[in-house]
């Protein structure tokens, strides 16, 4: 879902999730994972203006199971995720920049200068109550290198992180996912391995394949990607048990309507979350973020 002018795409068929209900949308279908398998989630309609994210909605995850994307999505294998961070093209106006770590056993990064951004979403605006919305600054297929520099893993093409946090009201004070709906994500895409072979034209592919979201959903060697997620209570989920936790806590906030009228604020504080690996779960990582 676009934002404002600067291309903001809140990353939500990307992952291999499931979609929550409460104050969560209604997901969309999301693109089949490799093993041929549907998931939930997707993403929702384009529009070029800030209300348009609370038109098409800010829940849902994609993919189930959808461990991999196709070579021709993202950036290129040659890409880093590695090196330092570089000079990223300003934030929208109304976004805040998030700066701080992700920790882990096997992660280290640290989010560069306006690699990741984000706003409240007031109460009407979307399908569910308050929402402090954070994501990537790039979709997915253009997702820059200097959004984040790694440390660990030392073999990444680039990386992705979004999500949300759900509030009672637009006020100062801590609100967490022990009594607000909300979920978090950590992609971590690395390099197709020089090795695969896709020996089947037509899916189901093979392991380490994935069919290209074209018209003849051909199979092409896929990315491996590794998932990081913390998925709400029980009673905002879709049949998914919760997973990690999260705590928000705004230190100022102020209206910041968009020139539609909508409904909006800029706020500035911190975020705290533990996010599991959803294929092993001893393996997390903490995030621990300002804005």
């Amino acid at each position: 879902m676009l934002k404002g002018g600067g291309g903001f795409f809140l990353l939500f068929a990307i992952s291999a999730m499931s979609a929550f209900g409460c104050d969560s949308p209604s997901p969309d279908t999301g693109a089949a994972g490799t093993g041929g398998v549907t998931g939930v989630g997707g993403a929702s309609a384009l529009g070029g203006t800030r209300a348009s994210l609370s038109a098409s909605g800010t829940g849902g995850m994609a993919n189930t199971d959808g461990a991999t994307v196709t070579g021709g999505t993202g950036a290129s294998s040659a890409a880093s995720a590695n090196g330092p961070c570089v000079s990223q093209r300003p934030l929208d106006n109304d976004l805040t920049p998030v700066h701080g770590t992700i920790r882990g056993p096997g992660v280290e990064a640290v989010i560069c200068d306006n690699g990741v951004g984000t706003f409240f979403l007031g109460s009407g605006e979307g399908p569910g109550s308050y929402q402090q919305a954070l994501y990537t600054a790039l979709e997915l297929g253009a997702t820059s290198p200097g959004d984040f520099s790694f440390s660990m893993p030392t073999n990444l093409a680039y990386a992705a992180l979004d999500g949300y946090a759900g509030a009672s009201t637009a006020a100062i004070g801590v609100y967490s996912s022990s009594d607000a709906c909300g979920w978090f994500r950590l992609v971590l895409t690395f390099p197709i391995p020089p090795d695969v072979a896709c020996p089947s034209l037509f899916g189901p592919c093979d392991p380490g394949c994935a069919p290209t979201n074209g018209e003849m959903a051909l199979c092409e060697p896929a990315h491996p990607r590794r998932f990081y997620k913390a998925l709400p209570s029980f009673r905002c989920a879709l049949g998914d048990p919760p997973l990690g936790e999260w705590q928000l806590t705004l230190t100022s906030v102020s209206p910041n309507p968009s020139p539609s009228g909508a409904n909006y604020y800029l706020t500035h504080g911190r975020l705290t979350a533990t996010l599991i690996n959803e294929t092993d779960p001893s393996d997390t990582v903490q995030l621990d973020l300002e804005f």
